[in-house]
């Protein structure tokens, strides 16, 4: 098929404003007595025979009701509309096929299902792996963390963000489930305590400190720091707050002063800048200094050697607004 071969939308259930039966879904002999369509058998034998013989004809609303059932589904998901996990459902057609995709519970995201034939729910409260994974959900989850260890619902770990905010009374365990995944844990906690980010059977875990915000993944037992390398390499790194934070390596040769362009500007200026031996070194050891702006910084290498011409690495660091 093409593209151009999209049919029509259905804009109406067929006899929404008809008249019309509800269709059951199991038959019984009355309704095999009857000539009443069931989705069990459809419609009995006894409406194709002749009326001679004693048969019944089908039902208008029997045919109206059934093409309603079809069709209001089928406008549905006309619309975009799915259905969320239903635990009947899944017993009557033998559990979900992996690869399928639900909503959730809130209709914030999706879970995919790894498993053939799973019954079980995606939702549950302990974090307990159940073959279905989150696939793409809106917006963060907040979790309180005070005076016992928390852990994560699967519903609450499906967001990439997670908020933490209470008074920490010691040192607390947030566990996660042990999904192949990665989250950004914004810690708005108080106290002179650390939470701890963990799966229940990991051996591994990540510290999180009051007013940090940190990226951790999990490779389905453990969990590890997201580390952002600052050496050898220039960037920057924009937090919530507004701050910023650049850094970069550069030869300077002795005695001399180079100017210094930031990957991006300061909006207000910088307020902190350190610059320390780097890379290209040499035995010997020379003092550096930086002078930062607010697009740009002057950086120094300040050892006195007469005619130098050989460059020596430094590293610079600056942080502001």
């Amino acid at each position: 098929m093409n593209l151009t071969d999209i049919p029509a939308r259905i804009f109406k259930a067929f006899s929404i404003n008809g008249l019309r039966n509800t269709i059951p879904v199991e038959s019984s002999t009355t309704t095999d007595n009857t000539g009443a369509a069931t989705f069990d058998k459809g419609f009995p034998a006894i409406t194709m025979k002749a009326l001679s013989a004693g048969g019944i004809p089908p039902s208008g609303k029997d045919v109206n009701g059934t093409l309603f059932a079809v069709t209001q589904q089928q406008q549905w998901q006309n619309a975009g509309g799915a259905f969320p996990f239903d635990s009947t459902f899944s017993t009557s057609i033998g559990g979900y096929p992996a690869g399928a995709v639900i909503p959730s519970s809130d209709f914030y995201g999706f879970w995919q299902n790894t498993l053939d034939a799973n019954s079980t729910n995606p939702e549950n409260l302990t974090g307990t792996l159940t073959g279905w994974v989150p696939r793409s959900f809106y917006g963060s989850s907040s979790a309180t963390v005070t005076t016992a260890n928390i852990t994560l619902s699967t519903l609450q770990a499906a967001r990439d963000e997670i908020v933490l905010s209470g008074a920490l009374t010691g040192n607390r365990y947030v566990y996660i489930p042990a999904w192949q995944k990665e989250w950004r844990i914004v810690n708005n906690c108080t106290g002179n305590f650390w939470v701890l980010v963990s799966t229940q059977g990991g051996s591994l875990s990540v510290q999180s400190t009051p007013g940090s915000v940190i990226n951790v993944r999990c490779d389905g037992t453990n969990v590890y720091q997201v580390q952002t390398s600052l050496f050898n390499e220039t960037g920057y790194q924009k937090l919530d707050s507004g701050l910023i934070i650049q850094w970069g390596v550069i030869s300077v040769t002795p005695g001399t002063t180079i100017t210094v362009n930031y990957p991006i500007a300061f909006q207000i200026g910088a307020f902190i800048a350190l610059a320390s031996k780097g890379a290209l070194i040499t035995n010997k050891d020379y003092s550096c200094g930086i002078d930062a702006g607010k697009s740009s910084a002057l950086v120094i290498n300040g050892e006195n050697v007469s005619g130098s011409t050989t460059s020596q690495g430094v590293r610079w660091f600056v942080i502001g607004y």
